[in-house]
């Protein structure tokens, strides 16, 4: 046998013995925590743990400390030959169970590690403040008013006054004439005596108009119709049948401002104040309106449609008659003069001047004394379907056109106003 073999046998008994050594002779050592090195073929066994380090502790006595784990033994691993070794096959009860301690290991949940505050904030939820309610008592019922509409201007008209500082009397003073307001397109006569017919009659030129004083103690009011220029005016006394004798006649020269003037103001044909129904009733049609053109739209619209003829009356009618403007609203009725009194009347209320004109016009062949009107506008437009008016005076006739139904006839019996003969206007 030489050297080398001799070498071999001594190193292989010396890990024979080391190996019995470390299986046979370890029993009563406490072996870390971890499982039979793997070049063993013998079944593994989990060998329970008396480490004190491995107690947990209870749930409610978490200690601050950080868990600490048991260190693993480090496998060692036989140094592998090339000479056969004959493996000793090792018995479970060569591995030595120690009975375990009946101490009671309470299992705790995993404790979730803490983390180290992060330098982001995190999302703050908005804090809602929570609405006081009130509690609601039972409500107490209001009775319940009609929409208030607001309340409808009322125009300030153009008003007449007397007496002024130009004045003529007759010698028995039962006469006084007023001509302080010329240069707004009116004067005035009051008479006091006991005559009951008497009449005043105004001349410019050889114009002529005459009219019946028909109220005693209180002043009268007329028309400067005819322009700037000299007047006369004279005042006549019944005296018997149709003669009349003249008690004043005084001359004056009129400048009148403005040349609409004698149709802005009221006067004997055309009489309203501004406290008249007419006055109101003419702010609530022409509530809304916005233009002149719609003012007139909206007027000759209510008179042509809330006043009807009154045919009993055109028979019956004397010379002289006057329209009163009360009376016809009232009815609801009237004759072409009270249509065109009435329909003036409205629009001098809302600043419009508007002339009473009376004349003629073809009726059937013949020639019918006739009273329209002649509206002023600046401003152009339909007032109906049919009737357009234009910037200037037009000729509008509500009696006939509520008499006829028809729009398209109406407008072609009115045409443009050229088969109106004009006699007077107020």
């Amino acid at each position: 046998m030489n050297a080398k073999n001799i070498k071999s046998i001594f190193r292989y008994s010396i890990m024979c013995l080391f190996v019995c050594f470390f299986f046979n002779g370890c029993t009563n050592v406490n072996l870390p925590i971890g499982s039979i090195p793997s070049s063993s073929n013998a079944p593994v066994t989990t060998i329970p743990t008396n480490n004190p380090t491995d107690t947990l502790l209870p749930t409610n006595e978490a200690s601050n400390e950080p868990t600490i784990n048991p260190t693993k033994s480090p496998m060692v691993t036989p140094t592998a030959t090339n000479d056969t070794v004959t493996k000793p096959t090792l018995s479970p009860t060569l591995v030595p169970t120690k009975n375990p301690t009946t101490t009671p290991v309470t299992k705790v949940p995993t404790k979730v590690p803490t983390l180290a505050p992060s330098t982001k904030v995190p999302t703050k939820t908005p804090t809602i403040t929570p609405t006081t309610k009130v509690p609601t008592k039972a409500p107490t019922k209001t009775p319940t008013k009609p929409p208030t509409k607001a309340p409808v201007k009322i125009p300030t008209i153009n008003k007449v006054t007397s007496p002024g500082k130009t004045i003529f009397t007759n010698p028995d003073k039962t006469v006084t004439v007023d001509i302080s307001n010329a240069s707004d397109g009116y004067f005035s006569v009051k008479y006091s005596g006991s005559n009951s017919k008497v009449k005043t009659i105004v001349t410019k030129g050889d114009v002529s108009y005459t009219y019946d004083i028909n109220t005693k103690n209180s002043y009268i009011y007329y028309p400067l119709q005819l322009g700037n220029g000299a007047y006369n005016i004279a005042i006549y006394e019944n005296i018997g049948g149709k003669s009349y004798m003249q008690i004043l006649n005084e001359s004056f020269s009129a400048k009148i401002i403005n040349e609409n003037s004698p149709y802005l103001y009221p006067n004997q044909y055309v009489w309203f104040e501004q406290n008249s129904a007419i006055t109101k009733l003419s702010a609530n049609v022409c509530a809304g309106c916005e233009s002149d053109v719609e003012k007139v739209s909206a007027i000759f619209k209510y008179v042509t449609s809330n006043i009807s003829y009154d045919y009993n009356k055109a028979k019956t009618v004397t010379s002289g008659y006057l329209p009163n403007i009360d009376n016809i609203l009232a009815s609801k009725k009237g004759i072409c003069f009270d249509y065109a009194s009435v329909f003036a009347a409205m629009c001098r209320a809302q600043g419009l001047p508007c002339k009473l004109v009376t004349g003629y016009v073809p009726d059937d062949g013949d020639m019918a004394f006739h009273a329209w009107n002649l509206i002023y506008t600046k401003e152009k437009g339909y007032i109906t379907v049919s009737f357009y008016i234009k910037p200037g005076y037009n000729t509008l006739d509500p009696t006939f056109y509520s008499t006829i139904n028809d729009d398209k006839k109406a407008a072609a019996k009115f045409g443009d106003g050229s088969q109106y003969q004009v006699y007077k206007f107020y």
